[in-house]
């Protein structure tokens, strides 16, 4: 926590640290993301599978089912370098908020070398919506 808090400070960045013993930890993020009018909640995942993850649960998904902000997952292992950035639509209402964020990241990532759209036609008349109302509206 105290490196955390040296970053914050060495950027000049408020940092304010909530310490909680609750033993529901999705409802802690969750009420604290309310509480801050939180944008963006940005987490670790560790990525339990199987037996493990269907006894004690999924906080990361539960946080992700709930929050009213948008939430970031970062899976243990990974590193965001900045370099490639990666868009997936599916010819939904929902693209148009996604598309947005993901190029207004894109636009602050001074190291950025790839934008990568994955279009999900699942059903056959997406894919003309997709062309129609969507890849020439970005």
């Amino acid at each position: 926590m105290d490196e955390v808090i040296d970053a914050c400070t060495m950027e000049n960045v408020k940092c304010d640290v909530s310490i909680s013993n609750n033993p529901n930890a999705s409802d802690v993020i969750l009420d604290e993301a309310q509480e801050n009018n939180i944008d963006l909640i940005v987490m670790g995942r560790r990525a339990f599978m199987g037996i493990k993850r269907l006894i004690m649960g999924s906080v990361s998904s539960e946080v992700i089912d709930k929050a009213k902000c948008k939430v970031l997952m970062v899976p243990q292992d990974s590193e965001i370098k900045g370099k490639s950035v990666m868009l997936v639509v599916n010819g939904s209402d929902y693209n148009s908020v996604a598309s947005h964020d993901a190029i207004n990241i894109c636009k602050r990532s001074p190291l950025l070398k790839t934008f990568t759209v994955v279009c999900l036609a699942l059903q056959r008349h997406n894919i003309r919506y997709m062309v129609d109302n969507w890849l020439y509206n970005v």
